[in-house]
């Protein structure tokens, strides 16, 4: 399996956050990635085991109108990562829930998250 990276060093994998029910909910702690195009993935052999640590921050855009934050900063969220079965920069996702975390909740102060 291949993961995605942002610059051909970037040491992480990109990721997402995303609203673990599959709504169409906005997360403010999707990170807004600009990246470059190349054939240089992470490449995950069978049976072997990596582990990544993600600083995740939010809220990530702004709304300047109205001054406001964008998605939803407390609730129930998945981390998500690109995965391929080939190498190649867009390359299809691999199949199945490959590249989804478990649910984890976000609560912030004063909110009424699960």
């Amino acid at each position: 399996m291949f993961l995605a990276r942002c610059f051909p060093n970037s040491p992480e994998p990109i990721y997402g956050i995303v609203a673990a029910d599959g709504s169409a909910t906005e997360s403010a702690y999707d990170p807004i990635w600009a990246c470059v195009g190349h054939n240089n993935q992470f490449q995950i052999l069978p049976g072997a085991v990596r582990v990544d640590t993600f600083l995740v921050r939010g809220p990530n855009a702004f709304d300047e109108i109205k001054q406001q934050a964008l998605g939803v900063t407390a609730g129930v969220f998945r981390l998500t990562l690109f995965v391929a079965s080939v190498p190649g920069d867009g390359a299809p996702a691999a199949p199945g829930s490959l590249g989804i975390s478990n649910a984890f909740v976000v609560r912030t102060s004063g909110s009424s998250a699960p």
